[in-house]
């Protein structure tokens, strides 16, 4: 059944802006604008290039990297071309055991000109999706009391993160994605021969109170939103080191459903964007993917059908579209 004619959902979009090893990002300037709440930590095959396996002529380095599965190697063989310049004649690969990390220095100085994460370098190189895949381990968040804090403030004293550390596979290596809330929005459904249980004004009431809360004061783009961004993608993803939220998100026992049922909202949309940064993500119970769409109802108990069981019954399936979203 509908309660209301319109039938509204939130959608909250988390957005990876950043992603790289600990001591990557110890070294680089963590975005803060726009602030990274919610933190991602992943496992990921180690990749890296022999400098035996590197060679650099008439403007090109031409390697192989490879990546480790188990007692195994995958190979990738690449391509890139190179311009000197401010009197640079020659260019060195230098890499130290296990070759995970790379410099580019001028052969005469010694001067480091590039340096990095060999498994970024081949991000950029490789298009084989297989080499994007990431393995979500543990989801979690980070805010304060008035936003102040961030997801590396947090990581950077982390007991679960040390624990993911003392028990690493030694043939994979851990990441971490810094997200931020990207945009918050409605969607709405309505169906013509099926006006809902209340009147024309009280559903006028209902959407119009929801525009206020959820677009005119940006009531989600707070705290309630990374909270509710935070158990929408570990119920969704299932991570192995966490445990709240695992089985029973979403409960009206949850603190941060409260402003969802009291704005009676039919379901809750959490979008996770890995593309801007050229990553999937998977987990045991979900495949890989760039993009990720969990859902979930609210009001499922009370009898009250989810806003997509709504489009899908009135577009004959799920394909023909999405539901209205402002």
């Amino acid at each position: 059944m509908r309660k209301y004619g319109v039938e509204i959902g939130l959608s909250i979009v988390v957005a990876p802006m950043v992603m790289g090893r600990q001591r990557d990002l110890e070294r680089s300037d963590v975005p803060r604008d726009p602030p990274c709440h919610i933190y991602i930590v992943t496992q990921a095959p180690r990749v890296s290039i022999r400098p035996d396996d590197v060679t650099i002529e008439d403007g090109v380095i031409s390697g192989r990297a490879r990546r480790q599965l188990e007692s195994d190697y995958e190979y990738f063989d690449f391509q890139m071309s190179y311009q000197l310049s401010n009197g640079v004649k020659e260019l060195s690969w230098i890499s130290e055991y296990p070759y995970e990390d790379f410099s580019l220095t001028d052969s005469d100085s010694g001067e480091v000109l590039v340096s990095g994460s060999v498994s970024i370098l081949v991000l950029q190189l490789n298009a084989d999706p297989s080499w994007r895949v990431q393995d979500v381990l543990y989801v979690g968040q980070a805010f304060g009391s008035s936003g102040e804090r961030q997801a590396f403030d947090r990581l950077r004293k982390h007991d679960t993160l040390q624990r993911i550390y003392s028990e690493q596979r030694p043939d994979r290596e851990i990441w971490l994605s810094l997200c931020a809330i990207t945009d918050v929005a409605t969607l709405s459904t309505m169906h013509p021969t099926d006006p809902g249980s209340v009147t024309d004004e009280e559903d006028k009431d209902h959407a119009l109170r929801v525009y206020q809360r959820v677009i005119q004061n940006e009531h989600f783009n707070g705290h309630e939103g990374v909270a509710l961004a935070e158990a929408g993608l570990i119920r969704y993803f299932q991570p192995k080191y966490n445990k709240i939220f695992r089985d029973n998100f979403p409960d009206p026992k949850h603190v941060s459903l409260s402003e969802c049922l009291d704005l009676e909202l039919n379901t809750i949309v959490i979008e996770l964007h890995g593309i801007n940064i050229q990553t999937s993500y998977k987990s045991p119970t979900v495949e890989a993917g760039e993009l990720h769409f969990p859902q979930y109802p609210l009001f499922e108990a009370e009898g009250r059908t989810s806003l997509f069981d709504f489009w899908n019954e009135f577009n004959g399936h799920a394909s023909k579209g999405d539901p209205d979203r402002a």
